[in-house]
């Protein structure tokens, strides 16, 4: 549940934002296709799965043409179909679909996944006749194709209300659209994980929703793992989420004396004064702190940390939910956590600058988003630095620890604003 409404105009503001900032819908789209096969197995494209989303389209009789991926570029789609001929697809070649064959449409998306994520299918089909939309590293369902936003956004809150908590509206060229498959279908379905959930824990740390477990009783909902209090901050060392939290405070007309990027005593002032300050952020305060029933422990009970999860399951129409992986990520992060790899390092960096640039695209579309997404921020870089001081207490470097800082905001968000990405 929401803790100020949805309505239909903020869905519209919001629809009129996803556009502006994905692909242009008028621009050429690039797919490669490996080639046509009789009764397919996914087997025989695993190696080319590495490489992005593989789908099928149903020519009858248990014939697919098989494809790969979605670009917008062709110098990117050729570079894929160069790889995947080394993987004895040699006849793959990239298809041009040019907008002029299609046209403009409003849709709605109800799934955003990675390029690489096996897509729950089951539950998704209850929406209806489904399409999908692979654009280099994403891949969007899509339902219900419709020639204007207003019925489009009618059926996207109508989905909202039957449980499609991602369900929203975007533009796109009907060229685009790949109508889903019993190919498509044929993959096993796992849930959507954080971009760096590959951690193991102990199985016994955790209940089905995470936490420890206790003899003979289930544990109270709100205290499912062990507290953790948040760091003092390092005023003596100049970084780059200082800095963004210091313009934020800038905007808020709440300017810090210190020099740029050092956190210190003024900083502080200015923070602690904003969140006294601020109707909006005062609001968010009391619900975090109100809020007993959603998990918590570890750095979850840290205050930016509750104001940072309350402000994004108010923004974005997917609420924070952790399963038992995203809880194994989290402890990870608070207990085992060590220096990322290249690839990861990528993903969070990746990740972290697709969250800051829609953030700051959705506020100067509308200014109606101001208040909530300078709270946002707020909160975002607070909790970002505040990690990073929780890493370099470990003997993290400042470097190391603001990748993992990064990382554990990616984990504890849940993919609540992707949405936005």
């Amino acid at each position: 549940m929401k803790y100020f409404g949805r309505s239909l105009a903020m869905l519209l503001v919001m629809t009129s934002f996803i556009f502006a900032n994905g692909q242009n819908a008028n621009d050429s789209y690039f797919i490669i296709k490996l080639g046509t096969f009789s009764t397919p197995q996914h087997d025989t494209f695993a190696e080319a799965e590495k490489l992005g989303y593989v789908y099928g389209k149903d020519l009858g009789n248990g014939a697919y043409d098989v494809f790969l991926g979605g670009y917008g570029n062709i110098i990117q789609a050729q570079a894929v179909v160069d790889a995947v001929k080394k993987q004895n697809f040699d006849q793959a070649v990239v298809e041009t679909k040019s907008p002029e064959h299609g046209k403009v449409v409003s849709v709605v998306q109800i799934g955003l996944y990675g390029d690489k994520e096996k897509i729950e299918w089951l539950s998704l089909e209850q929406a209806g006749k489904l399409y999908t939309v692979t654009e280099d590293e994403n891949v969007r369902v899509i339902t219900g194709v419709y020639d204007n936003q207003i019925n489009a956004t009618k059926r996207a809150e109508d989905l909202q209300q039957k449980g499609f908590q991602n369900a929203y509206v975007i533009s796109l060229n009907s060229n685009k659209l790949h109508l889903v498959s019993s190919f498509d279908k044929a993959g096993a379905s796992t849930k959507r994980e954080a971009i760096v959930s590959a951690r193991k824990s102990n199985a016994s740390e955790f209940t089905t929703k995470g936490g420890p477990e206790l003899a003979g009783a289930n544990p109270p909902a709100a205290r499912l793992i062990p507290r953790s209090e948040p760091p003092s901050i390092n005023g003596t060392i100049k970084r780059q989420s200082v800095t963004l939290l210091q313009k934020v405070l800038a905007a808020f007309k709440n300017i810090p004396a210190e020099e740029q990027g050092m956190y210190a005593a003024q900083t502080d002032a200015a923070y602690q004064a904003q969140l006294n300050a601020n109707t909006k952020v005062k609001n968010y305060q009391t619900i975090s702190q109100n809020n007993s029933s959603k998990i918590s422990g570890y750095y979850l009970d840290w205050d930016a940390i509750k104001l940072l999860k309350t402000i994004a399951n108010d923004m974005s129409p997917k609420d924070i939910d952790y399963d038992e992986a995203d809880l194994r990520s989290l402890v990870w992060y608070h207990k085992r956590a060590a220096v990322l790899p290249t690839e990861d390092i990528q993903k969070v960096e990746n990740w972290d600058f697709k969250i800051r640039k829609a953030i700051n695209g959705l506020e100067q579309k509308d200014p109606v988003y101001k208040e909530m997404t300078g709270a946002f921020k707020l909160a975002y870089f607070k909790s970002q630095i505040l990690l990073e001081d929780y890493f370099m207490n470990k003997g993290f470097t400042l470097s190391q620890s603001r990748i993992l800082a990064l990382g554990a905001l990616n984990a504890i968000l849940d993919g609540s604003m992707d949405v936005f990405i």
